[in-house]
């Protein structure tokens, strides 16, 4: 079973309403995974501890702390992280996702192995040029090494070993998705690689049961636009295919990097990459319901505080003032600072607070 549910951090990582976007923006030295496994966790195994009275009121369905919801499902697309690192992740904190994989209820994308890996050759092997020099056939040439003479081999009188049977094979471990990047124009790249994602989400939902909401987890998008952006591809498509993503699923969360850096272009020889990442993040930012950010301190480091969570409003926020939806009984912003543990458990506590 899974690590319990946080309690502070469980209003704000708990399914979200059809339709809603979560931005989730991390920096160099405040990594975002522990979070992105919050996230699958607590949407894969629904608890009600923490959450207010209206809240609970306004679910569909109630379930005991840490129950499977079987209607729930989560599409992980990872363009940084393999999945050796979120498998190893993940169970450091009691999630299987091998066998929430073989359940049907999680899926994994590979969006970093192979992505912009050339294709191997269809044709055999290229043969090495043989050393026999230019003598006939049939007969050796000058340059042909000569084996070494020995003693014959002299047969065993053993009796002949019987081979071990291999073992029957078992169920996959994980039946995942890897992304390659087309060859070709680069504006109908994003569009292959969309059918894929899509055809992966439509491969999860059980087709017995029409009330599916699955989860799309994309893991830092903003590497294709830093690695494969050029004249015909931008800030505005790599939008434009997270909105199309977005329409086939319940809800989407979106991980991006906001070191200063890359958002903060307001030097005027700042380059094209610099001005097309802050204006997708911006763009998000405006799109989403809920913004939670990860930072380090602001006064260093510390032995007992990892960094800084901060959870705002986005620009889309208005429609989910309600009880039933996150943000708390009251929709407030809030601060919260976390600590990281050797093993892979976290602590969320308010500044000022003993922990």
């Amino acid at each position: 079973m899974p690590t319990p549910a946080i309690p502070l951090l469980l209003p704000y990582t708990a399914p979200q309403p059809a339709g809603s976007l979560t931005l989730c923006t991390s920096v160099l030295g405040a990594t975002s995974s522990w979070l992105v496994l919050r996230l699958i966790c607590d949407t894969l195994y629904e608890t009600d501890t923490g959450l207010s009275s209206e809240l609970r009121e306004g679910r569909s369905a109630v379930n005991a702390a840490g129950t499977r919801n079987l209607s729930k499902k989560v599409v992980l697309v990872s363009f940084l992280r393999r999945w050796d690192f979120w498998k190893a992740e993940a169970r450091r904190i009691g999630l299987d996702l091998n066998r929430l994989s073989n359940e049907g209820s999680f899926a994994f994308i590979d969006g970093l192995s192979e992505l912009f890996t050339p294709g191997s050759a269809s044709g055999p092997a290229p043969t090495a040029p043989s050393p026999v020099g230019g003598g006939r056939p049939g007969r050796p040439g000058m340059q042909q090494t000569l084996p070494i003479r020995g003693p014959p081999e002299i047969a065993s009188r053993a009796p002949p070993r019987t081979p071990f049977p291999q073992p029957a094979a078992g169920p996959r471990t994980n039946d995942s998705k890897t992304l390659k990047w087309p060859a070709g124009r680069s504006d109908q790249a994003l569009d292959s690689i969309q059918r894929e994602i899509e055809g992966v989400i439509d491969k999860i939902k059980t087709k017995e049961q029409s009330g599916d909401e699955v989860l799309l987890v994309i893991d830092q998008p903003d590497l294709l636009l830093a690695a494969a952006s050029g004249d015909s591809f931008g800030a505005a498509e790599m939008t434009e295919f997270i909105t199309s993503l977005r329409e086939a699923v319940h809800s989407t969360v979106v991980i991006l990097s906001a070191d200063s850096p890359l958002i903060h272009n307001t030097t005027p020889g700042c380059t094209p990459l610099e001005i097309e990442g802050s204006s997708f993040v911006t763009t998000m930012a405006y799109h989403a319901q809920m913004v939670l950010q990860l930072r380090c301190l602001d006064t260093g480091v510390a032995k007992d505080v990892s960094g800084v969570l901060r959870v705002s409003k986005g620009g889309k926020s208005a429609p989910l003032q309600k009880p039933s939806i996150t943000h708390g009984a009251s929709g407030e912003e809030r601060e919260f600072l976390y600590h990281l543990r050797g093993d892979g458990s976290v602590s969320i506590f308010g500044r000022g607070e003993v922990h």
